[in-house]
């Protein structure tokens, strides 16, 4: 990955680390306990949504969703405006999004987690 790539992304984690750990001080009430309940259930929940996504990505559910596909009965119609002016392809752009919910997801919770284990010693 370029550079700049690293550097939105490691920007997006901690803005949405602050953002996570602000929102569940607010929740809250600025009490230490229900902070650290609230940090320990916020990261679970994004490890959960990085989880699913890993596995979604992963193909997992591949033969179910062919299958669905297959008993659409209203066809999608094509604009000719779905690729990016980029030359990336429908295909490129969501596997390159779903990569990115899944590290950012996951480094969040990870760390969202972390922290409510390292408050715990302020108890």
């Amino acid at each position: 990955m370029r550079k700049s790539m690293w550097r939105k992304r490691i920007s997006w984690i901690s803005l949405l680390i602050l953002a996570s750990a602000a929102a569940s001080y607010l929740w809250s009430g600025g009490m230490l306990e229900h902070w650290i309940n609230a940090m320990f259930m916020i990261g679970l929940l994004l490890l959960v949504v990085a989880g699913g996504v890993y596995v979604i990505n992963g193909g997992f559910f591949h033969v179910f969703s062919e299958g669905l596909k297959r008993l659409r009965i209203i066809k999608e119609k094509e604009y000719g405006f779905e690729d990016s002016l980029n030359g990336e392809t429908r295909e490129e752009r969501k596997e390159r999004m779903a990569r990115w919910i899944t590290s950012v997801a996951f480094t969040v919770g990870l760390v969202d987690t972390a922290l409510s284990f390292l408050l715990l010693s302020f108890l």
